[in-house]
């Protein structure tokens, strides 16, 4: 089975990944160097600064699993979800790594109404990032909720990734 070398020199076997696989520098530095919506944003804006913006927003006692939502990102890379909605394989891999990545950092298993604020809090940000950091488009964006009133002015790669790492010890997840 192939594998890949994550940045603090891992050998990963992403379709059978293991606890002792998941380090958190390895997430924070990919996340950091991935461009949300495939690259076609107006500047570079990555997944690491998403997260976090994500986290801002959930409540307190969310805040830890709005950070790591996309955390599986950084051993599959991110697919945009129309893609990813034609790959059923993928999102069963996907969901098997994101209950690792929980488990290990200590995410308390999320009920639905927790996991929907969640998605309520990424939808907000979704809404957002396409106010503030797509082109305008033929067909307009349909997001269902309201953008935040305050314009993204997105981080360096360097940033995102410092700020991913400080909020991980700030919230406790090692």
């Amino acid at each position: 089975m192939s594998w890949i070398q994550t940045y603090t020199g891992r050998e990963v076997y992403p379709f059978e990944l293991d606890l002792e696989d998941i380090d958190i520098k390895d997430i924070a530095h990919s996340l950091a160097l991935q461009c949300r919506f495939n690259g076609h944003s107006k500047m570079f804006y990555s997944v690491a600064e998403h997260c976090c913006r994500v986290s801002d927003i959930c409540r307190d006692d969310l805040k830890g699993a709005g950070l790591l939502h996309d955390a599986s990102e950084a051993y599959l890379s991110d697919i945009p979800s129309p893609i990813k909605d034609l790959l059923p394989e993928y999102k069963k891999v996907e969901q098997r790594i994101e209950k690792l990545i929980e488990y290990r950092f200590g995410i308390r298993e999320c009920k639905n109404e927790d996991k929907l604020h969640v998605k309520e809090c990424d939808l907000i940000l979704l809404a957002t990032e396409a106010r503030d950091l797509m082109s305008i488009c033929k067909t307009p964006w349909t997001a269902p909720l309201s953008p935040l009133p305050k314009k993204i002015m997105p981080w360096t790669w360097q940033e995102a990734e410092n700020e991913f790492l400080f909020r991980t010890k700030k919230l406790g997840l090692k």
